[in-house]
């Protein structure tokens, strides 16, 4: 159920925006994928009445990381793409700065791998079972 009303708010938004379609690839598909995580750990955050803060971390030379979950329990960065690459320069700063529990790459790869000891990349799919699970924060 939670995935529909996800679903059926990234289409308003689309729509307000005037997107046409939300091709992979596109910086449409980009900002609608990141805003689908987004609003899934914001209903895991509701559904399961913990109350931790979101936010997000950016540095002045623009470094940033997507989504702080808690008190720096965990550190995500959202990529749409299906083969994320090595860059994690906004992780490693936020990882130096913070005592961070957990750091994740969340995409659309089809499988989890080690990025370094720190450092994880998540299928959206997996990553969505472990939040919900509660293994995430």
């Amino acid at each position: 159920m939670i995935i529909l009303l996800i679903r059926k708010i990234i289409g308003i938004v689309s729509a307000l925006l005037n997107y046409k379609s939300l091709t992979p690839g596109t910086k449409e598909y980009g900002r609608a994928f990141e805003q689908f995580i987004l609003q899934e750990c914001w209903a895991y955050r509701h559904y399961s009445r913990k109350d931790f803060p979101l936010s997000f971390w950016r540095t002045t030379n623009g470094a940033e990381v997507d989504l702080i979950l808690g008190e720096a329990d965990a550190a995500i960065e959202i990529k749409a793409s299906d083969r994320v690459g090595e860059k994690t320069r906004g992780l490693h700063l936020f990882q130096q700065e913070n005592k961070v529990k957990k750091s994740y790459i969340v995409c659309r790869e089809s499988l989890p791998r080690a990025v370094s000891p720190q450092i994880t990349i998540l299928p959206w799919q997996i990553f969505c079972e472990k939040l919900w699970a509660g293994e995430i924060i």
